[in-house]
């Protein structure tokens, strides 16, 4: 659950690196209430709690921007957002009907690791999972940061989708990683998106995840019977993770 202060501050982390998982859940819920907010609602609600009244709370945001926040009369657990538009309420409890924003989630937002409600359902499952639904000829990793799967592809078109935040950025082929095409998933909350949040900036964090990931794809595909194969050259890592020396959010350049 998000904490008062982080509520009372949330705009202050829309330029913060969200290579930074001590903060990045804030980053990203400032991002998606900003988004909202370019469509003018009449009211916008975040409330987030761990089940008790006590550490439940609850920010209202007018249409400007302006929010104010509370304590809600009963406790909640786990964050909801409501907004309300001039065409009716889209929130938690009501709505049959596949809007927009519903067919965004169920497209883009299938490889979190926590269930979403929205409207009232669950699109992926009511259960938390870190697992993906994947053949024997695939491999499986989760080291708590980096999870996903991988493969060998049998068609041109099948891809590998890098994720972020629990939502698909992009699909694409990751040459460096084998000179045979993978299809498959990487959840990397390291990897940091381009502006216009649509692709994957190939930097330092990019380099990491290769470094990490390739030894694996590789003894995949040696134990699929290419005994001989060699993975192509990696480029070198040149820097380690920083983080600011006050340990406070470092804001991106």
């Amino acid at each position: 659950p998000y904490r008062q202060e982080e509520l009372e501050n949330l705009f202050d982390y829309l330029f913060a690196s969200q290579s930074q998982s001590e903060y990045r859940h804030v980053v990203q819920l400032a991002i998606a209430l900003n988004a909202l907010l370019q469509r003018k609602p009449k009211v916008l609600r975040v409330e987030s709690g761990n089940g008790s009244s006590a550490g439940t709370v609850r920010l209202d945001l007018d249409h400007a921007g302006k929010g104010s926040v509370g304590m809600p009369e009963s406790g909640l657990a786990g964050t909801y957002i409501m907004a309300e538009f001039e065409s009716g309420w889209f929130h938690r409890f009501k709505g049959r009907t596949v809007t927009p924003e519903q067919e965004l989630v169920e497209t883009r937002c299938r490889y979190t690791p926590v269930p979403i409600l929205l409207n009232g359902s669950a699109p992926f499952g009511y259960r938390a999972t870190r697992s993906f639904m994947a053949t024997k000829k695939t491999v499986q990793f989760d080291d708590g940061s980096r999870r996903g799967f991988l493969g060998l592809s049998r068609t041109k078109d099948q891809m590998v989708r890098l994720v972020v935040g629990g939502v698909i950025i992009t699909e694409t082929q990751v040459p460096e990683l084998a000179s045979l095409p993978l299809y498959g998933v990487i959840c990397d909350d390291s990897l940091r998106k381009t502006a216009d949040q649509s692709d994957i900036v190939r930097d330092e964090a990019f380099r990491r995840m290769l470094h990490a990931v390739q030894p694996r794809v590789t003894e995949m595909v040696r134990a699929q019977g290419k005994k001989r194969y060699q993975p192509p050259a990696l480029p070198e890592l040149v820097q380690a993770p920083t983080e600011t020396p006050d340990g406070g959010p470092t804001v991106e350049g």
